[in-house]
């Protein structure tokens, strides 16, 4: 028999996939797994607080995200959030720790240094992510004003 996906990791990796998809890394293996770092890194902390709770969690299993036919495991939120977290470190970090993550866990997403930021340098635009962002932009800065202790409450 073949096995689901999980559904969360699931939404990780086509949030992950699409981003490296859309704003691709400069050429080399480094650059692109250095950009793939990256980008699963900002899915995974956006996941984690567009699903907070076990509750949240069984309803993407039994709903799942309304991704399209050629991605149905894309969650548009997420992918906006994600894309968010690339543009602004300073944010990222803030998100991480909402989310109950290690931001040093994290640090190729909330500490870039000159070498991540190379690879990902589409990934990490401001201006080229708005499109993607910006739709989902207050309700990102919503879940992270709610800090750590309304996010576990959840």
């Amino acid at each position: 028999m073949f096995d689901r996906p999980d559904p969360f990791s699931a939404v990780v990796a086509a949030a992950a996939a699409r981003l490296e998809r859309d704003f691709p890394a400069p050429a080399g293996a480094v650059n692109r797994a250095l950009a793939h770092a990256q980008a699963h890194q900002a899915a995974a902390v956006a996941a984690e607080l567009r699903f907070p709770t076990a509750l949240d969690r069984a309803l993407l299993e039994l709903t799942g995200p309304q991704g399209s036919e050629d991605e149905p495991w894309l969650d548009a939120a997420v992918l906006g959030w994600a894309a968010a977290l690339l543009a602004d470190p300073d944010l990222a970090r803030r998100a991480t720790t909402v989310a109950g993550l290690s931001p040093a866990a994290h640090r190729r997403l909330t500490e870039p240094g000159p070498r991540e930021q190379a690879a990902a340098a589409l990934l990490r635009h401001p201006d080229l992510l708005d499109a993607t962002a910006l739709p989902y932009h207050d309700q990102l800065l919503a879940a992270v004003a709610r800090g750590p202790q309304e996010a576990a409450a959840r």
